[in-house]
């Protein structure tokens, strides 16, 4: 079921672009990540000024495993997870782009903080 509120757009490792992506697109594309060609995706929110610099990205690291990197505006709000599969990933990310209730259940408290470290993808 494809949520009222609308993700703002989607970019993945090779610089293709969806304006307003589906969940059921983010599926497709989070489902086909690989750790050698397509490897992430970054999702952000519709444009806000007072959401500039607010997205969520997931790359798939090795043997199913996913990381997860979350900011919330800047820098000093940057978090990240590892993610066991494919599935989590993109609950986790469908739930950050769409504001579905249960992010508040997994952002940014389970997310390492990441304000002072470069990022990992």
């Amino acid at each position: 079921m494809t949520s009222p509120v609308r993700a703002g757009g989607a970019t993945d490792a090779l610089d293709h672009r969806f304006d307003n992506p589906s969940e059921e697109l983010l599926w497709q594309i989070i489902s086909g990540l690989t750790a050698s060609h397509n490897y992430f995706v970054m999702v952000q929110h519709v444009p806000d000024s007072s959401e500039d610099g607010t997205y969520i990205q997931t790359a798939v690291v090795a043997d199913g495993l996913f990381t997860v990197e979350y900011q919330d505006r800047d820098l000093k709000h940057h978090f990240h997870g590892e993610i066991d599969n494919v599935r989590q990933a993109y609950e986790v990310v469908v739930a950050c782009g769409f504001r579905h209730p249960e992010w508040g259940k997994c952002s940014p408290g389970s997310l390492k903080t990441l304000a002072s470290s470069p990022s990992p993808i």
